[in-house]
């Protein structure tokens, strides 16, 4: 049975294609015909939402891991709630109907945590399908106040995403500002920041540039909260991110920490 054009696309993409597996069938094509009725606004939405909805995410509070032992491992996995222009951008672009165009996606990923001296926590985030889907992420925070029994944890968190989505491409880059309480069983959190994104679609030879702007870049503004479980060394955390370009997503991490 063949499937839709927008199934097909994010076949390319393992992480999402769980969302799609119930697409109608539809013979699929990517021609010209289907960048004649899209627009620059059209690519800025599909590199925006593919840029900031897959950007890592630490799923973790400002509270410093420490160094003695300091790691925090598990597997992440984020829905990402589109936003319409997207989804238009997606009929126009795939050549079907918008109804075939899915309204969340999913992204799991490996998570993982080392604390280094002085407050420092470095991380990573990983998933590769074959060649044609990669998604790697990395930050660096620094808790420059740690908590204590009345005070939060405040730290500054540096971060970047790397995508290669078939013939897409993005980065992301942020930079936020997180403060937490440690509590017994719980560690809520709270963060803000900016994300600056970046994109290029890189279309095959077969299919001429036909005008469009097909680099885009912009920074937006985002907002985020989330509370840790600590189960002795079994750690679950659930997060809401809500981003001003429209893109919300909420995720649940399930991890080790020592």
């Amino acid at each position: 049975m063949s499937r839709s054009p927008v199934s097909l696309f994010w076949m390319k993409f393992l992480v999402v294609s769980l969302a799609l597996s119930a697409a109608p069938a539809r013979a699929a094509s990517f021609s010209l015909a289907d960048l004649t009725d899209s627009s620059n606004d059209s690519i800025k939405s599909l590199i925006e939402t593919i840029a900031i909805g897959s950007d890592h995410r630490a799923y973790m509070s400002a509270r410093p891991l420490g160094s003695t032992i300091g790691f925090d491992f598990g597997i992440d996995l984020t829905v990402i709630n589109v936003p319409t222009e997207f989804i238009n951008s997606m009929a126009a672009i795939s050549n079907t109907a918008t109804d075939g165009v899915p309204t969340t996606l999913f992204l799991p990923r490996l998570n993982f945590h080392k604390g280094l001296p002085f407050g420092i926590d470095f991380g990573v985030s990983y998933i590769q399908y074959q060649s044609m889907a990669r998604t790697l992420g990395a930050e660096l925070k620094w808790a420059f106040m740690r908590g204590g029994a009345a005070a939060p944890a405040v730290a500054v968190r540096a971060s970047g995403n790397w995508d290669t989505l078939w013939f897409l491409k993005t980065s992301t880059y942020k930079l936020d500002v997180v403060a937490s309480k440690n509590l017994i069983l719980i560690d809520p959190y709270v963060g803000a920041g900016f994300q600056y994104w970046s994109g290029e679609l890189q279309l095959p030879a077969e299919i001429p540039n036909i005008g469009l702007e097909l680099s885009q870049s912009g920074m937006s503004p985002h907002f985020y909260a989330g509370v840790a479980l600590k189960l002795l060394i079994l750690k679950m955390t659930g997060e809401y991110d809500y981003s001003t370009s429209g893109v919300s997503t909420y995720g649940l991490k399930v991890s080790l920490a020592f």
